[in-house]
């Protein structure tokens, strides 16, 4: 079923026939598909025009898209290949089999054509399109070389939409939790088991570890995560993702030297780089967890006094929770575009003005209270903290705040995210309004 094999070392005309032949199945799978399901073709065309366009149209023409906009002339597609797709309806499948092989095409297209950045969007259109199978039937849509993920630190703020996140595409979760530790809360029913371990371990993590194929950190003492990765390595984990969900530590020079990011996240990616010989490693970059600081009023506070940073005006990337588990999930299909490096993603890209003007629209009448601060004022008032010895972990958060919305901090990464590989999609402007008002007394 799917594509044929081809030679890596083959000549470029052979690449484009096989992307081709690929493109074609995308075609005929879609006609079946609709035909079975009538909504389908309209929920691909909304998320993803491309998509639609592609595989209603792209087969027929004698030009395919191209890096960067361009175009390449299609050279002759062999009779022999036309001849077997023809012969090979997938009319007679399940839409589960049907988006499998879907899937797999578009995988083809990945691995021979020209079709550079926009391949990212036939990804997102799986996404979209199996949003009604059930969590049992998706993994079969989904195909990826990781099956079995590890996470600790499953519980608190970011960790339910992880677990659900892997869940809903069809991987088998296994909990890790801490000896001694508080019961967990009821965890998402599919969840493999819940093993309790001494964090501080190895051979107890090792222990937990055997047969996972990643291991997912979100445990919120970054630079206790030697041991974790450490023991992934023993039980030869393919790969670990730390926890790294937050600000550009990677990047950033200025972030990175800040006391909330130096002795934790920062050693622990300089720890994975020493160590990329022996385990592969993603850093997932988030910015602000967009509803989450919402309904706590860190980034503008709208049940009390915002503190705005200089003008207010400065633009940081933000991501939904939900949004930060399907990240996690994309970087596990796409586990060599993902390979030992970060990547970044982001739901809306805003400012404290721009929440609080939205914040305004949604609810006429809301008069914010706010106070004005600048990022050196901001910063004396941390380190302050910080050197009594007092209030350590509110100081801490206002060094997170200041790498969000401080002058001189690389907060925003739009236009060079990583979204379109990872299946995110950003917030349009009523969808970004509806998440403000779920936080507005």
């Amino acid at each position: 079923m799917g594509p044929p094999q081809v030679d890596l070392l083959a000549p470029q005309p052979t690449y484009v026939a096989v992307g081709k032949f690929a493109l074609g199945m995308l075609k005929d799978i879609t006609k079946n598909l609709v035909e079975k399901d009538p909504e389908l073709l309209a929920r691909i065309k909304e998320s993803e025009p491309w998509l639609f366009d592609a595989v209603t149209s792209a087969r027929d023409s004698k030009t395919m898209p191209h890096t960067g906009g361009g175009q390449i002339e299609t050279l002759a597609v062999e009779e022999q290949a036309v001849t077997t797709h023809k012969q090979r309806s997938n009319s007679h499948l399940s839409v589960e089999k049907q988006l499998a092989v879907w899937k797999q095409s578009s995988a083809t297209l990945k691995r021979y054509a020209c079709y550079g950045k926009h391949l990212a969007a036939i990804d997102i259109g799986f996404h979209r399109a199996s949003e009604k199978i059930p969590r049992s039937g998706r993994q079969q849509v989904f195909m990826s070389s990781y099956k079995k993920v590890a996470i600790a630190g499953a519980t608190g703020n970011l960790g339910p939409s992880l677990v659900n996140a892997l869940l809903d595409a069809g991987f088998e979760v296994t909990v890790l939790t801490r000896v001694g530790g508080s019961k967990p809360p009821s965890l998402p029913q599919g969840v493999s088991k819940v093993i309790p371990i001494d964090y501080t371990s190895v051979s107890s993590l090792t222990s937990a570890l055997q047969g996972q194929d990643v291991f997912v950190s979100n445990i919120p003492n970054h630079g206790d995560q030697k041991p974790l990765i450490d023991a992934a390595i023993a039980a030869d984990v393919k790969r670990f993702l730390p926890s790294e969900f937050g600000m550009d530590v990677m990047r950033d020079v200025k972030t990175a030297a800040l006391p909330a990011f130096k002795d934790g996240k920062k050693v622990i990616q300089e720890y994975l780089k020493e160590k990329g010989d022996k385990i592969t490693w993603t850093c997932v970059v988030t910015g602000l967890f967009l509803d989450w600081c919402l309904d706590v009023g860190f980034s503008v506070d709208l049940k009390g006094t915002t503190r705005v940073i200089d003008d207010g005006n400065k633009k940081a990337s933000t991501t939904l929770l939900s949004d930060i588990g399907k990240a996690v999930v994309g970087v596990l299909q796409h586990p060599e575009e993902t390979k030992n490096r970060a990547v970044y993603v982001q739901s809306a890209s805003l400012s404290q003005n721009d929440l609080l003007e939205i914040a305004k629209k949604v609810k006429p009448g809301f008069s914010p209270k706010i106070q004005q601060t600048s990022t050196a004022q901001f910063e004396y008032d941390a380190y302050a903290k910080l050197k009594k010895g007092e209030d350590v972990d509110n100081a801490m958060m206002d060094f997170v705040f200041e790498s969000v919305f401080g002058e001189g901090f690389a907060s925003d990464w739009s236009g060079e995210t990583d979204n379109a590989l990872l299946g995110i999609k950003e917030l349009s402007e009523p969808e970004l309004e509806e998440v403000v008002k779920r936080y507005v007394p």
